[in-house]
């Protein structure tokens, strides 16, 4: 074969390849248009009147007990809702909407401040209450390799943020939901079809701290270690059930071999 017919060859080959991707192209696309955007359009109507009411009645939703890693927060107040469609809290063309983000904050009176006591320790706080997007302040009292220590200042107002957002190439919409509760990240993904007005009745009075099991929340690692203690408490009830079975059928088995030899 000459170099003509493989380069021939290659772009026979090439042109079946790019076909088979437009056609998967023109599918999501589809999807897209069909699917997936007529139903972030329904999520946007939906909140934007849940956040309307909301609004206007300025009914307090009390957060308590919110997080166990500060519970200093004391009882906090649900409030200041705000929806948008773009990260920056404005507003896209409703015609190409990929995203969804409701705003709002635990508010609570007062600074909460506290003191860490070794570099290790201050590293993390910082790194923690900034990727929760906490408001605070922190000044050194001591840096030294003996002794280090920082006080920090928080102020109760902790932003909760629920974004729904496209991921056009596998035709599915996302559903995250940060500091709901105890500083908390949720990350779900659903086909259209399955964001029902039940669904989002659901997720709202999630939301709104009604009790129901909508989503359950992450694991902190205190109760990850108080499952896997009860875990290996079960291991060892199972394993010493089995070993008093396998005495207790040993001693059988002795009994009648003992009765047969008679």
């Amino acid at each position: 074969m000459g170099i003509l017919d493989e380069l021939r060859d290659e772009t026979e080959r090439k042109k079946i390849v790019d076909h088979n991707q437009t056609i998967s192209n023109d599918n999501i696309a589809s999807i897209y248009k069909n699917e997936i955007l007529p139903k972030m359009q329904d999520i946007f109507h939906f909140f934007k009147e849940i956040v309307n009411h909301l609004q206007y009645l300025q009914n307090p939703i009390e957060v308590i007990d919110y997080s166990e890693k500060y519970p200093m927060l004391g009882q906090l107040v649900q409030r200041n809702y705000k929806l948008s469609t773009d990260k920056h809290g404005g507003m896209v063309h409703f015609d190409k909407l990929k995203e969804i983000h409701l705003r709002y904050f635990y508010v609570g009176e007062g600074i909460m401040d506290y003191t860490v006591k070794n570099q290790a320790d201050v590293e993390q706080q910082i790194q923690f209450l900034t990727a929760k997007k906490v408001p605070f302040e922190w000044s050194r009292q001591h840096n030294s390799i003996e002794k280090s220590s920082a006080i920090f200042q928080i102020e109760r107002k902790i932003p909760v943020k629920i974004n729904f957002t496209v991921d056009y190439d596998n035709s599915l919409i996302n559903l995250d939901i940060l500091n709901h509760h105890n500083f908390s990240y949720i990350k779900k993904s659903y086909k259209a079809s399955e964001i029902t007005e039940v669904f989002l009745d659901q997720l709202v009075k999630f939301l709104l701290r009604k009790k129901n099991n909508f989503i359950k929340e992450e694991m902190n690692e205190q109760e990850r270690e108080i499952l896997r203690g009860n875990l290996r408490e079960s291991i060892k009830s199972s394993d010493s059930i089995i070993q008093d079975y396998d005495v207790k059928n040993k001693s059988l088995l002795n009994k009648v071999g003992s009765f047969f030899k008679n």
